[in-house]
C-alpha cells in the first residue's frame, strides 16, 4: 500500500494535499527516506477516526510526515 500511495503522489495530475499543489508535493518526494516511511504505519494505527479513502489518507500521511521531518530549523529544504 505504501508503494501505491507513493506512486500516486508522484504521478497524479490533479493532486493537491491541503494547499500544496502537485508540483510541490512531488518535489518533497525527493526527500523521502526509510525514516519517514517507518513512522507512517504507527501514525495510521493511532488513528481512531473512520477513513473513507485509505489511499488518500496514506498519501496525506506520507506528505505530512515529510513536512514534519524537514520542518526543523536545523534542516534546510532544497530550493524549488
Amino acid at each position: 500500500m505504501l508503494r501505491n500511495a507513493i506512486e500516486r503522489l508522484y504521478y497524479s495530475k490533479q493532486l493537491h494535499i491541503g494547499d500544496a499543489p502537485g508540483d510541490k508535493v512531488r518535489s518533497y518526494l525527493g526527500l523521502l527516506n526509510a525514516d519517514v516511511l517507518n513512522t507512517v504505519p504507527d501514525t495510521v494505527q493511532r488513528n481512531d477516526r473512520p477513513v473513507k479513502n485509505p489511499t488518500a489518507y496514506l498519501m496525506a500521511t506520507i506528505f505530512n510526515k515529510l513536512c514534519e521531518q524537514f520542518n526543523s530549523p536545523l534542516i534546510r529544504l532544497p530550493p524549488d
